[in-house]
């Protein structure tokens, strides 16, 4: 047993699925009448069969006996519960990492004030979406839903694969497999660097000034839009972007390359900003694109998944808010 707090953090570097088998429970002890927030447990849960989690909600089981902790059956959520007013334990699981997103979106608070409200909110929600239910962690990259992100937050259109790719069996055996929603493959990384770079740059010795260098800033900035609207999404034009930069010696406004880093899914930029490092925000929005860019790397390293997470919660917030407003 370890504390959850280690284990939330943990980044899962060599095997990056493992996040997936952690999880939470909600445990709704009908026969106590009480509700709360379980420990986290490795995956075990099957239909027809007990779970279990460690108690404590500040302890997880890294592995050993599962049939330690709380024992619960697994809550009906997209069904009719045929054993309504049973005096049983049941629970409502959920990734150890979505856990911590949910805090992020709606907040542990206000949700544990009121649990209760939170799984029903969770039931109605999914009742009207369950087609949504049945996501794989894993998938070929011949999938239909690995073509529909393919389009992402940054491409304009999808990228359909040709039909000689898709029947390449090289291609059928590759397979792409959803990181954490909560630590993003190689953004950390990223972080690390444009702060060291930023430092760097500052400490450069600038002695002469071109003309191209003082133009009016709303001109630079069409020159870097131009670069985007005049050809498809690519690397080349990522370092087009660069090129620009660094010819000219632009430092364009930090509010301009955050918009173009979608805050709203990469949510780092605000740790950034709140630890109050100097940034090199071109670079990290670049080397953003880029990442974006890399082959697989928008299934692989969890942003597709927490784009696709951050909806569902930010839907379930809508309806949960509703009731307890209520």
């Amino acid at each position: 047993m370890v504390s959850s707090a280690e284990l939330e953090q943990t980044r899962f570097r060599k095997n990056p699925s493992l996040w997936s088998i952690y999880y939470r429970a909600i445990i709704d002890d009908r026969g106590a009448c009480d509700i709360y927030l379980s420990g986290i447990g490795a995956k075990t849960y099957n239909p027809g069969r007990l779970d279990h989690v460690p108690t404590n909600p500040e302890k997880a089981r890294i592995y050993g006996s599962p049939n330690k902790g709380t024992s619960f059956h697994m809550a009906p959520v997209l069904r009719s519960d045929r054993r309504r007013g049973w005096r049983y334990r049941v629970g409502y699981p959920i990734h150890a990492h979505c856990w911590m997103l949910l805090d992020r979106v709606i907040g542990h608070d206000v949700i544990m004030r009121h649990l209760r409200e939170f799984t029903r909110a969770v039931k109605a929600f999914w009742k009207g979406n369950n087609s949504s239910w049945f996501l794989k962690l894993g998938h070929p990259i011949t999938g239909e839903f690995c073509r529909k992100q393919g389009a992402n937050w940054l491409r304009p259109q999808p990228v359909e694969l040709s039909a000689h790719v898709l029947e390449d069996p090289r291609v059928q055996r590759k397979a792409h497999t959803l990181g954490s929603p909560l630590r993003i493959a190689g953004l950390q990384e990223l972080m690390v660097q444009v702060t060291r770079e930023r430092n760097v740059q500052e400490n450069k010795d600038v002695r002469a000034r071109s003309a191209i260098e003082n133009l009016p800033l709303d001109i630079a900035i069409y020159m870097v839009d131009m670069i985007y609207e005049s050809r498809p999404y690519c690397l080349e034009r990522v370092q087009d972007t660069r090129n620009l930069l660094e010819a000219a010696q632009w430092t364009l406004p930090a509010t301009y390359w955050i918009g173009r880093c979608n805050p709203q899914l990469v949510f780092e930029v605000d740790e950034l900003i709140a630890v109050g490092y100097a940034v090199d925000w071109a670079s990290f929005c670049l080397g953003l694109e880029q990442l974006v860019l890399s082959d697989g790397w928008y299934c692989n390293s969890g942003l597709g998944n927490r784009e696709r997470t951050l909806g569902i919660m930010n839907n379930i917030k809508k309806i949960f808010l509703g009731r307890v407003k209520a």
